[in-house]
């Protein structure tokens, strides 16, 4: 197993879905799993941001729905 001290960078999604309706307020369920809280659907990003580490999303591509996916 590699030491994580010898990488630069983590690259992870900041959300498990791609960009839902404006209107909707959050998804109520991902892949079927139904969302407990209005915040489980962001708990990567949650997971990041309390590191108090720099983070930056960067747009890397488009859904099926042409809409904006980053990475």
């Amino acid at each position: 197993m590699q030491d994580i001290a010898h990488y630069d960078f983590l690259l992870t999604p900041p959300v498990g879905i791609p960009p839902f309706p404006a209107a909707t307020i959050y998804p109520r369920e991902i892949n079927g799993k139904p969302m407990g809280h209005h915040v489980d659907w962001m708990l990567l990003t949650y997971a990041i941001t309390v590191t108090g580490l720099a983070a930056i999303s960067v747009p890397c591509g488009w859904a099926k729905r042409g809409l904006p996916v980053v990475l």
